[in-house]
């Protein structure tokens, strides 16, 4: 999955203002997938993207006994989260 937000604040071409700007990368495990993310803004904005994956990884896990997924599947039902009845 590739998100980028706000590219039209870079001004002139994206390619060169890629090549000139800082990489910013993690290697994530989550949801059962490895992830390499990679940002050109700054270091603050994969941190949010590496906080937003584990909170994802929390609510809707099917591995994670804390998760709504989890509980649903092995609770047969059970309360769960507005943003996993939104899901």
């Amino acid at each position: 999955m590739l998100i980028l937000g706000d590219c039209n604040n870079l001004g002139g071409s994206f390619e060169n203002k890629l090549s000139s700007a800082d990489e910013y990368s993690a290697h994530v495990f989550a949801l059962g997938i490895t992830m390499d993310l990679m940002v050109y803004v700054n270091e603050n904005v994969l941190n949010k993207a590496e906080t937003l994956i584990s909170e994802l990884e929390n609510k809707f896990s099917t591995t994670d006994v804390e998760s709504n997924i989890y509980n649903i599947n092995h609770n047969e039902g059970g309360s769960i989260s507005s943003d996993t009845l939104e899901l």
